[in-house]
């Protein structure tokens, strides 16, 4: 089971929890280790608001893709969160906009990749 620091986006043991893997329930972990709900909630909360983890509705909360290296104050986070408002307000669903962004991102990084292997 991932277990979260004292510091929620750093959780200790991200080596036990990989990209795509689901965490446990607010309520495990709570069972698991007596730690105040409303902390777990918390905790899980501010993962989520830091990019770390995905919430599902009704499936539970999975690691990201990556748990990248971009800290949370980051002008880019701060230009990607400017452009996700525009995107969101252009009237696309949120899985057309997901896929746009994966689409640029795969032109941008596949492209430089095979330019340095």
């Amino acid at each position: 089971m991932c277990r979260s620091s004292s510091r929620p986006s750093r959780p200790c043991g991200w080596d036990c929890c990989g990209p795509g893997d689901k965490l446990p329930t607010a309520r495990e972990v709570v069972e698991a280790t007596a730690v105040n709900p409303n902390t777990v909630l918390k905790a899980y909360r501010e993962l989520e608001r830091e990019g770390l983890v995905e919430a599902r509705r009704g499936l539970g909360t999975f690691v990201r893709g990556t748990l990248g290296a971009v800290p949370a104050d980051s002008p880019l986070r701060a230009e990607l969160a400017d452009w996700a408002v525009r995107a969101h307000a252009a009237g696309p669903e949120r899985d057309d906009v997901a896929a746009l962004f994966a689409a640029v991102l795969d032109e941008h990084f596949v492209n430089s990749e095979r330019q340095q292997g």
